[in-house]
């Protein structure tokens, strides 16, 4: 519940720049990846702005993510220094079989994807 309200709330811009440290990102590489329009995100944090829904619900399906592969190492193995955000960031650059040799980050600019 505490997601759906943020995002009909609008999340705060603010958070694709501690995503794109987090997953070692440029912000120019998180804003194509999640499909993120208008105004620069520097611009948008500096207004205190909030993301349109659609572009917060992609945002919050990336953070998402990073804590399913949390759960699954923490469930299946030794979670000991294991960073999610850096080990997901390497997977969505690799070219994947399963998504015909393309890379998952290409998908991620809709919810479906």
């Amino acid at each position: 519940m505490y997601r759906i309200r943020l995002a009909k709330n609008g999340v705060p811009a603010e958070i694709t720049e501690r995503m794109a440290a987090d997953f070692g990102f440029t912000q120019k590489v998180l804003r194509k990846a999640l499909n993120l329009k208008g105004f620069s995100t520097a611009q948008k944090t500096a207004d205190k702005a909030r993301l349109p829904v659609a572009e917060g619900e992609r945002a919050l399906g990336l953070a998402r993510l990073v804590g399913q592969v949390e759960a699954m190492v923490q469930e299946t193995g030794d979670p000991t220094d294991f960073n999610a955000a850096t080990w997901l960031s390497e997977w969505l650059q690799e070219p994947l079989p399963a998504l015909g040799g393309e890379k998952a980050i290409d998908f991620l600019g809709t919810m479906e994807g």
